[in-house]
């Protein structure tokens, strides 16, 4: 079982495949078993929070606010 978790998770299987794999009855497409899905918590760094940012009328929330650059020419250390 720990396989076909792996597989689902990674967008190998769906669930309809896992299920003919296990003589099981299948899932009605209609109802998500043809899907096949990938997890939502890995990916590209520069997306991280772009769904966070979006309003209910699909625009940017935070479009007029501004981003402070560290100024490099501090030279103060934790320590």
């Amino acid at each position: 079982m720990n396989g076909y978790s792996i597989a689902r998770q990674n967008g190998l299987m769906s669930a309809n495949d896992i299920r003919e794999l296990e003589n099981m009855d299948r899932i009605p497409a209609e109802e998500g078993g043809d899907l096949y899905l990938i997890n939502g918590n890995m990916l590209p760094l520069s997306n991280a929070g772009a769904f966070a940012n979006i309003s209910e009328n699909g625009k940017d929330e935070q479009e007029s606010e501004k981003v402070l650059e560290l100024d490099k020419s501090d030279k103060r250390r934790r320590q």
